[in-house]
């Protein structure tokens, strides 16, 4: 695969079972891995990034990616993953955060860069920051950063309901089913750094004194 071929180093395989201090990398590590083990799960989340995996779909996934040449930014995506279908591959860079970590504009603008370098079509953030949408992200976005190249917002809350959706929907084996049960208890851990939307997007309080006003709630 082209986009797994020039690496700097030799990316981290994710782990459903990680070794990774930090929450963030714990969480993508699991669910990266979930996404490779389990189909049904993959097309559901792949589906939301605009790309329609199906069952014949090859995944390949990477974390903490680094670049050879020096033609290209010295950026380090926390993930990397990679579809392919017949001779057609698709690409997305991930970033995650955890607890109260926010995702930060900048470091999406210099992945986007990267990606027109790379030839990568796709970023996906992943915190605990709501978004009304998956291509509405909760933080600022330069849009001439962003032509040809799609970004998509999860909350992770939204990826363990979707998660807690194909659990009920049934439909799996029982090996399938004991994974997806391990990957929940561990999503619902409190100690996990998945948080239930208690982090609002910056622009929050502005757009409520806006919605507040209009109704002539607070004076002007």
């Amino acid at each position: 695969m082209k986009y797994l071929e020039p690496f700097a180093n030799t990316p981290n395989t994710p782990q459903l079972i990680p070794n990774f201090k930090q929450p963030e990398r714990k969480l993508l590590s699991v669910f990266l891995a979930l996404l490779g083990i389990l189909p049904s799960a993959r097309e559901v989340f792949l589906r939301n990034c605009g790309y329609n995996a199906g069952k014949s779909c090859s995944f390949k996934s990477a974390m903490e990616v680094a670049f050879k040449s020096s033609l290209v930014s010295d950026v380090r995506p926390d993930g990397l993953i990679v579809c392919t279908r017949g001779k057609s591959e698709w690409a997305a860079f991930i970033e995650a955060k955890a607890e109260k970590n926010a995702i930060r504009s900048e470091q999406i603008h210099s992945y986007l860069e990267l990606a027109k370098q790379t030839g990568v079509t796709t970023v996906i953030t992943i915190s605990n920051e709501f978004a009304r949408t998956p291509d509405s992200p909760p933080y600022h976005l330069d849009v001439k950063k962003t032509r040809n190249i799609d970004v998509f917002h999860f909350a992770w809350a939204d990826i363990r309901t979707t998660l807690e959706m194909l659990r009920a929907n049934g439909g799996l084996d029982a090996i399938e089913m004991a994974l997806l049960k391990e990957c929940l208890d561990f999503f619902w851990d409190e100690r996990s750094g998945v948080a239930t939307y208690d982090i609002m997007p910056e622009v929050w309080p502005a757009l409520e004194r806006r919605l507040l006003r209009r109704w002539a709630l607070v004076p002007m």
